[in-house]
């Protein structure tokens, strides 16, 4: 090794020993004041980082639980997080996950704080003998008593997508916690709060007695000029469960179907896999199981959005059920969840071609299902008898009404009979 070699390599130890030793820190003679983030570009390179990494850049500190300048910096960065992602409704960003519950004589709903959603919904009417009205088939067939459920938390999906004006940022209520400022036997009320008490957004959910439905109400008090109402999306979601013996059998009858108003209902073709734009005034959509439907239906007609259907191979899940709507630009939205059986009557009482659910069939067929069939299952029904029962007294019911015509169409035949070995001589 030369001399200039030797030369070179001890100033730059030098150099690494003079920097080490100027840029060496004692705890001890180092203000507190210094653990404040002051710096704009250190605030602006957390700032890009998302929330999951903010433990890794300003782990939590602990010095004899006393250092709160550490801890006000590290609640700084993550509030400023927070305020980058969710906007004027950042405070909803930490919470914790709490269930609630309303119950009637006909379902139960399990919501969450998350989102302010409802997690599940459970047919829970009983007979007169304390059982479930409504079971599964492998409940039925092993008997358990346990009520049938249409969707579970995990996998179902309820949020709204806000645009904070501000931001300009979208903002999805899924990921935030709202706080439930009222609870009732009847009703559950959500807020998500914003830096002023006065501006918030809420939902109430109101279950009345003997109801397949609860009422849903979106208000934005005093959010006019925070998000914009023109540009909220609802997006509802969920997988059906299999409630009898065969998923796929189920599947040949389960399909989204929806309603224009002043229209008759329409629907995406059962064992289709097929997304439908909507174009016109929408006043439900129906998830439709075979024997149940979970319904969305709005006051106020909704315009745009898209309803996709996609089918499922399992045993557990019949289809795939998605629609995404852009609610109407009110500051209060009134919506309904309805989740119930598939009963014509019971469709029929609110009015909006939701009876239209139900394939009565076509043409003719159509009409005497609904002037005959119907009433005369309604009544074998509301006797208290079994489905097994009704069947044959409904088929003996609709054997006499037709007699005449089934008399004459076999008097008929008898009179061919005789005459057919008289019609072969002639023949021959």
């Amino acid at each position: 090794m030369d001399k200039n070699t030797t030369t070179g390599f001890l100033l730059i130890g030098a150099v690494l020993m003079a920097f080490l030793y100027l840029n060496k820190t004692d705890e001890q003679d180092v203000p507190k004041e210094t653990t404040k983030i002051e710096s704009k570009e250190t605030e602006e390179v957390i700032s890009e980082v998302s929330p999951s990494l903010e433990e890794v850049l300003i782990p939590p500190t602990v010095i004899d639980g006393n250092d709160t300048l550490a801890v006000n910096a590290r609640n700084k960065v993550l509030e400023d997080l927070n305020r980058k992602k969710f906007g004027l409704f950042y405070k909803g960003a930490e919470g914790e996950d709490k269930e609630a519950i309303l119950q009637n004589s006909k379902i139960r709903l399990s919501f969450s704080s998350k989102g302010a959603r409802i997690n599940s919904a459970e047919l829970v009417e009983l007979n007169t003998d304390g059982i479930y009205k409504f079971r599964t088939h492998s409940d039925f067939v092993d008997s358990i008593n346990n009520p049938v459920k249409l969707f579970e938390k995990e996998n179902s999906f309820q949020s709204l997508r806000i645009v904070d004006k501000d931001k300009y940022i979208p903002i999805n209520t899924s990921d935030l916690y709202f706080n439930l400022v009222g609870s009732s036997e009847s009703n559950l009320i959500y807020r998500l709060e914003t830096d002023n008490s006065n501006e918030y957004l809420e939902f109430s959910y109101t279950l009345e007695p003997d109801s397949y439905h609860v009422d849903y109400k979106i208000k934005y008090h005093n959010l006019d000029d925070k998000v914009s109402l023109d540009d909220v999306d609802l997006e509802w979601s969920m997988l059906g469960l299999s409630t009898e013996k065969l998923a796929d059998d189920e599947r040949m009858t389960c399909s989204i179907m929806f309603r224009y108003e002043n229209e008759g209902r329409d629907y995406i073709g059962e064992r289709s896999d097929n997304v439908e734009e909507i174009d016109g005034n929408l006043n439900w959509v129906a998830f439709k199981h075979k024997f149940f439907s979970s319904i969305l239906i709005s006051d106020e007609p909704i315009r745009e959005g898209s309803l996709t259907q996609k089918q499922l191979e399992s045993e557990e899940y019949t289809i795939s059920y998605k629609s995404d709507l852009r609610l109407p630009s009110e500051r209060e939205v009134d919506l309904k969840f309805f989740f119930g059986p598939n009963e014509y009557d019971l469709l029929e009482s609110y009015n909006a071609e939701m009876d239209g659910i139900i394939n009565l069939g076509w043409g003719i067929f159509r009409w005497v299902n609904y002037i005959m069939i119907e009433p005369i299952f309604n009544l074998l029904k509301s006797w208290g008898l079994g489905f097994g029962l009704i069947i044959l007294l409904l088929t003996l019911a609709v054997k006499l009404i037709i007699l005449p015509l089934t008399y004459k169409n076999y008097a008929s035949s008898a009179k061919m009979k005789v005459l057919k070995p008289e019609i072969a001589k002639i023949t021959e």
